[in-house]
């Protein structure tokens, strides 16, 4: 063997030897982006409570806000029932609530995701978040609102430090509040707070009471006098007219049979086990590097 055969015989072990390490060492990597993967979707315990709808007081008169127009982003928005005033009053606002969360269940951050839009009348709005009224105002945190251009969805993530406890987000109302004299368009709201505990319940609604049975009234029977007989009159006697009667013969008329058509059965196949596949036994690849290095040895000694 001359020396460039040497070589070049040198040079393509080396080569296996290097592929056989990227061979051993590829699926150690590959699970080990996988833990990574895992974990990362093991940590996101982000529990969102919708809302359920609400009340609109816009208009003259309330009016509800359907849960389902408001629950999600998908473009199916409820619209305010009037036009919004110049001015902020207490009794013009859209109440919105939300699903409850079940008991034990730990609360983190909480945060309001808010979208909606406007028709481009409107030049300011904000959020009234937790409380009672009072005065015909809710007590709680307000937040403005940034109003986007018309008929173009804004969608904003407010932080709500003061809700801290699963009374709080249980008892939890959105006021929202618009000026400028145009109407306004809701597409989703939303409670996102971080918690390891259970996924919330719908809103339970209160039984219908039964009805308390009431007794049958009592009428009294009605008594109908007797009835006088008449008088009866002798019938007239009229002697009967006697005709012959027609004789017709019976027409028989044949029922036809029609004979039913013959449906062949062909009996239903029985499907067949496959065998199972043998098992190949894997090649240990790390004998692959071992054989090449002895290989290489052994041209090396040769030399």
């Amino acid at each position: 063997m001359d020396k460039v055969t040497k070589k070049i015989f040198s040079i393509a072990l080396i080569a296996i030897i290097l592929l056989s390490i990227l061979m051993i060492a590829a699926p150690v990597m590959a699970e080990e982006g996988m833990d990574v993967e895992a974990c990362a979707k093991a940590s996101s315990d982000t529990i969102t409570l919708k809302s359920i709808g609400g009340l609109d007081t816009t208009a003259s008169f309330s009016v509800p806000v359907s849960g389902t127009k408001v629950a999600n982003s998908d473009n199916d928005r409820y619209e305010s029932a009037g036009k919004w005033r110049n001015s902020y009053y207490p009794d013009k606002c859209i109440e919105l609530q939300f699903q409850k969360l079940p008991a034990g269940t730990s609360v983190g951050d909480v945060k309001l995701k808010f979208e909606w839009q406007q028709d481009g009348e409107i030049n300011k709005a904000r959020l009234w978040v937790y409380g009672k009224k009072h005065s015909g105002y809710p007590i709680g945190d307000i937040y403005g609102l940034h109003v986007p251009p018309s008929y173009t969805d804004e969608c904003e993530i407010i932080s709500l430090d003061d809700i801290d406890t699963i009374e709080k987000v249980n008892n939890l109302k959105v006021w929202f509040q618009a000026k400028g004299g145009g109407k306004t368009k809701i597409d989703c709201v939303a409670i996102e707070i971080d918690s390891d505990g259970p996924e919330p319940t719908a809103t339970p609604t209160s039984p219908i009471p039964t009805p308390t049975p009431t007794p049958p009234i009592q009428t009294p029977p009605i008594q109908t006098p007797t009835p006088t007989p008449p008088t009866p009159t002798p019938p007239i006697q009229t002697p009967p007219i006697q005709t012959p009667p027609i004789q017709t013969p019976p027409i028989q008329t044949p029922t036809p049979t029609y004979p039913g058509p013959t449906i062949p059965t062909s009996p239903i196949p029985t499907p067949t086990e496959l065998p199972e596949p043998t098992e190949i036994p894997e090649f240990p690849l790390i004998l692959i590097p071992v054989i090449a290095i002895i290989g290489l040895m052994f041209i090396l000694a040769k030399k």
